[in-house]
């Protein structure tokens, strides 16, 4: 059913949020993430490759549950001419 305010997910708990910019041209090597995280894309875009060879590209709004706690994990490279911004909200 429709509610006035809108549609709403059920809450997830989340443990801190912070706030990147990363500069053009930036490419972070191999790694994994400290623990389960949602990445959201404010502004700018970047490649996101996995181990499994698979790029994907985020830009603005788009979101990304990063879980890749083990293993080669995955490396990312701003791809825009602008800072690519991101909230990051970690999970218990």
């Amino acid at each position: 059913m429709k509610e006035a305010l809108g549609l709403f997910t059920p809450p997830v708990a989340a443990k801190t949020l912070f706030f990147r910019e990363i500069f053009p041209e930036y490419a972070y090597t191999w790694h994994t993430v400290l623990c389960k995280e949602y990445v959201v894309t404010l502004s700018g875009r970047a490649e996101i490759e996995v181990s499994s060879g698979e790029k994907r590209e985020f830009k603005k709004g788009d979101v990304l549950l990063a879980e890749d706690t083990s293993g080669r994990g995955h490396r990312t490279r701003c791809i825009s001419k602008t800072p690519w911004q991101q909230i990051f909200v970690t999970l218990p």
